[in-house]
């Protein structure tokens, strides 16, 4: 379907407001339709001094002769790219000998103090802002022709040009702005620009924000002011088309939408991380996150295969998020149990089939309940892991049901309680040794066995639990014949 007039114009506007000046007579020949408005409309819009054009269609040059110096502390070496407001340039800062990058106002803009004055305003927000994934600004400074101020070169180019991969490289991008972006709301800045070209990639791995012209500060989030126009519009939350009032809720929009639209050049999308982005791009801003920390800690559990929190996971698929979290616990079951899915299958046809001969359910208990002591056995003789730990901590239940079917010695259970606390307290995990103590406790209670209950707050640092289990153990040891 053809673009109207509108999106055609709105497309180029976009473009200016990035620093980019499509061709004009280029825009004909691929709209012929509307050649004749275009010719007529696009100079115009080029003239606006929110656009700083000329009306040839071609971006206004910096004339710097290179090399130069501005002031006394950097030489320009060459052009790296230049937009509508002015050119960034591969610089040296000489006292350090540091390579950078300097962004020059362009001259006619530097003349205007409004224009000016913005700029500068431009590095003070960058400057105040200290983020591994912001871009930083070492300096600014003026000439009585141009405005100017530095900033750490990134070897790279922006994620317009550099689409993420795969899901994992889109989640890690997201999360790596979702990072940025939450610390600069601290800070009080909203960037109110976010869109695929103003992130920087660089080594293919690290992204930064940059290009901060727009932001608003703590006195102006959520006002509306009339003559702020904001960010690109294709980018831009409902709420802020209207009343120009931007609020970090309205850079969550925009980050859900650069990265909805880096994600539609993916094969697929998985399911959790697509619930992510629809909850940042909700038309009404009270439907989003509370705010881009909450963002990136969904962004965190989607990265590290487990449930997000705007989507309802199943008993099943929190089994299976287990299993990919922990493959060498999984890897390990099949191979102590001869293969865990038989195993498995086993005991549920036990567990769901006791009304067929009574004969056929004892001989499968006496299976199920070989395989598990052989597991705990052999775990125990093993060196202690917290992947043996967290399995053993799993069958734990179906080895206890199945002893109490069978009527066995709760001697048999408490010696597994006691392989399991051992190898949790030896891999640090106190919380389960803590819990496994207290079953053995409960099936055997003994001054050794409280005694061992109590060492385990006390390595984990409850001192004053572990005090008022130590003076019981002092009573029963007290009133023991």
């Amino acid at each position: 379907m053809s673009p109207t007039l509108e999106e055609v114009v709105e497309a180029f506007c976009a473009e200016l407001r990035r620093g980019v000046t499509p061709n004009i007579e280029t825009l004909a020949a691929q709209h012929p339709a509307y050649a004749d408005t275009l010719r007529r409309l696009l100079p115009t819009l080029l003239t606006m001094d929110d656009f700083a054009q000329e009306a040839s269609g071609l971006p206004q040059a910096i004339e710097l002769p290179l090399p130069m110096m501005l002031g006394r502390e950097f030489r320009l070496v060459s052009e790296v790219g230049q937009g509508g407001m002015g050119a960034v340039f591969e610089a040296v800062q000489l006292p350090l000998e540091r390579r950078c990058a300097v962004k020059v106002l362009a001259r006619h803009l530097a003349a205007e103090p409004r224009h000016r004055e913005a700029f500068i305003r431009e590095a003070r927000v960058m400057g105040s802002l200290h983020h591994p994934n912001i871009v930083k600004v070492f300096s600014a400074g003026e000439t009585p022709e141009y405005a100017y101020y530095a900033m750490e070169f990134i070897q790279g180019k922006t994620l317009e040009h550099n689409p993420p991969l795969g899901a994992h490289q889109l989640a890690d991008f997201a999360l790596q702005v979702a990072q940025a972006l939450a610390y600069a709301h601290q800070c009080g800045v909203i960037h109110c620009d976010i869109k695929p070209s103003n992130l920087l990639l660089e080594h293919g791995t690290r992204l930064l924000i940059s290009d901060f012209g727009l932001a608003r500060l703590g006195e102006t989030q959520g006002a509306a002011l009339p003559n702020y126009t904001g960010g690109t519009r294709a980018y831009m939350a409902p709420e802020c088309i209207d009343t120009h009032a931007f609020t970090p809720l309205s850079d969550q929009y925009a980050f859900g939408v650069t990265f909805l639209e880096l994600a539609q050049q993916l094969p697929t999308l998985p399911p959790d991380l697509a619930a992510i982005l629809s909850v940042c791009t909700a038309l009404e801003a009270s439907h989003r996150y509370r705010d881009l920390n909450e963002v990136a800690s969904d962004l965190r559990r989607f990265l590290a295969g487990e449930p997000v929190s705007v989507r309802t996971a199943s008993r099943y698929r929190r089994l299976r998020l287990w299993m990919r979290r922990h493959p060498m616990a999984t890897a390990s079951a099949l191979l102590l149990t001869l293969g865990l899915p038989l195993f498995t299958a086993m005991l549920a046809y036990s567990h769901q089939q006791t009304c067929r001969a009574l004969e056929e359910a004892e001989y499968n208990l006496n299976i199920a309940d070989t395989a598990l002591a052989c597991t705990f056995e052999h775990l125990g003789r093993s060196e202690p892991s917290r992947q043996s730990a967290t399995l053993l901590e799993v069958l734990r239940p179906y080895y206890q049901d199945i002893l109490h079917r069978r009527n066995a010695p709760v001697e048999r259970l408490a010696e597994a309680d006691t392989i399991l606390a051992n190898m949790s307290l030896q891999t640090g995990d106190y919380a389960t040794a803590v819990t496994a103590f207290q079953h053995r406790s409960e099936l055997i209670d003994t001054p050794l066995t409280a005694n061992q209950l109590a060492a385990a707050p006390a390595l984990a640092g409850e001192t004053e639990a572990a005090i008022t289990l130590y003076q019981n153990v002092a009573q029963m040891a007290a009133i023991s014949p």
